[in-house]
């Protein structure tokens, strides 16, 4: 099933930290289409190129979190639910990063700004809740040491 097509038969949709994913990742597309509608007529330099690179980052992030968060459903395996619980945790803070950054260049994209900021800080309350309940007991040595609590 596709991100996009989440709806009354995927159990996931209720899931909170899944809903605020979702809100996430809409703004962010939000934000992304209207910057490259804003774009058509600028010329390309190095500049435009990097800004263009970094909205591209911000959307990666932004669809990584809530398919990450569906890949933890599926296992039960604590190192592998904690290694996508960092990819999750460092997707969100880079799209916060890359926000301040593109209000550098951009002071009139600060509504987009305000509002995926404090959707990704609900996001980290949800988050933090939802990592609390892994079960550490299931599986945790994941060969590297990382979260085996046992070493």
């Amino acid at each position: 099933m596709y991100l996009h097509e989440e709806g009354k038969n995927d159990p996931l949709s209720s899931e909170p930290l899944q809903q605020k994913a979702m809100e996430i990742l809409r703004l962010v597309r939000a934000l992304h289409d209207a910057a490259q509608a804003d774009d058509t007529d600028l010329t390309e330099d190095t500049e435009l190129m990097m800004e263009r690179e970094a909205l591209d980052i911000l959307m990666g992030n932004a669809l990584l979190i809530p398919g990450k968060i569906r890949a933890n459903i599926q296992v039960e395996a604590y190192w592998l639910r904690m290694e996508n619980a960092v990819l999750i945790k460092r997707a969100a803070m880079e799209i916060q990063s890359m926000v301040h950054q593109l209000l550098f260049r951009h002071p009139d994209w600060q509504d987009y700004a305000d509002m995926i900021i404090e959707e990704v800080e609900q996001f980290r309350g949800l988050f933090i809740n939802w990592v609390g309940r892994f079960d550490s007991s299931i599986d945790p040595d994941d060969g590297w040491g990382l979260f085996d609590r046992n070493t």
